[in-house]
Parts: C-alpha cells; sequence; structure tokens
C-alpha cells in the first residue's frame, strides 16, 4: 500500500506535466498555423487530367463566406504547358451568391506579354504557374455559400495546354 500511495502522487505529477507539455506544443502550432495562413479564407486547385480544357467543362469553385466586414482579394492562378500557343484565356465568368446568379461576364486571363514572353516568374521544362488578381479589395453582401465557374471561351473547343485552375481567396490587408 505504501508502494501505491507512493506512485500515484508521481503518476499525477507525470500526467499533469504531459498535460502542461501538450498544451504547450499545442498553442506552439495553433500560433504557427495563424502565421502560416496568411489570412486565407479559400484554396483549391482543379487538375485538368488531359491538359485539355474543353468548351463543354467548365471549372466551378464553391466556399463559404462567414464575414462581410472584411475586404478579400481573389487570384486566378493558371499552371499551363511551357508550349501552350496562345497569350492567353478568354473565359466566360459566373459568379453566384447564395445559389443566385449575381453576373456573367467576359475576361481574359493574361499568360504571355506581347512578344510572347511568359508573364510567369514560376516556370519550369515543362509548364508555368501564373498568379493574376482577379479581384481585389472586395467585400461580400451576405455570409454564406458562393460559386465562381470558369468556362475557357475561346475560338477553339478544346484547348490544350492547361494543366490546372487554382482559386486563392485571402483577406486583403
Amino acid at each position: 500500500m505504501p508502494k501505491t500511495t507512493i506512485k500515484t502522487p508521481q503518476i499525477k505529477t507525470k500526467l499533469n506535466s504531459c498535460s502542461r507539455l501538450f498544451l504547450q506544443w499545442a498553442t506552439v502550432f495553433v500560433l504557427c498555423l495563424n502565421l502560416f495562413s496568411c489570412g486565407s479564407v479559400y484554396d483549391e486547385t482543379v487538375v485538368i487530367e488531359t491538359g485539355t480544357w474543353t468548351s463543354a467543362n467548365s471549372i466551378e469553385f464553391e466556399f463559404i463566406i462567414q464575414d462581410t466586414s472584411k475586404l478579400y482579394n481573389i487570384f486566378i492562378e493558371v499552371n499551363h504547358q511551357v508550349d501552350y500557343a496562345y497569350q492567353n484565356i478568354y473565359c466566360l465568368v459566373e459568379t453566384f451568391e447564395l445559389e443566385s446568379r449575381i453576373r456573367e461576364e467576359s475576361c481574359s486571363l493574361e499568360l504571355a506579354d506581347s512578344k510572347g514572353n511568359w508573364k510567369s516568374k514560376n516556370c519550369n521544362a515543362t509548364d508555368c504557374t501564373r498568379k493574376i488578381p482577379f479581384i481585389i479589395r472586395t467585400q461580400f453582401n451576405r455570409e454564406g455559400s458562393h460559386k465562381i465557374i470558369f468556362k475557357q471561351n475561346t475560338r477553339e473547343a478544346n484547348l490544350e495546354g492547361i494543366n490546372s485552375l487554382r482559386l486563392f481567396i485571402e483577406t486583403a490587408d
């Protein structure tokens, strides 16, 4: 019995030390997550498996906005092959708020300058990734589900050389 009473306080002390150590590490982990998240609200990449974006296949991004008092920056990132044949991608973009379509408009995702040089700072031997400011310092009117749909709207029914599209939303400074 004396051994049990001696061990019990030691075990409790060890558990308390372990609990404190766990809480310290958990706190550091949460702080690190907050530092590295940089205000990221949404981040999704849609991979185009064949590298050919057809006019029949739209790319849809659906996200939740919880705070309408903040300003947001929305970026679209295009990963394309280095032998992509064009300077840009014409798209038809539809935006939805709580299942209601807000607008539909055309846009051009510029990938190269007028001399044919890729605007991307991130190219390798096979592909380039271009981050394009899409909508900067915008405010959402309503909390809840929002959707942005991209449809390639070029003269080509099958646009070859597009690997993926990424939509990234962050809180603005």
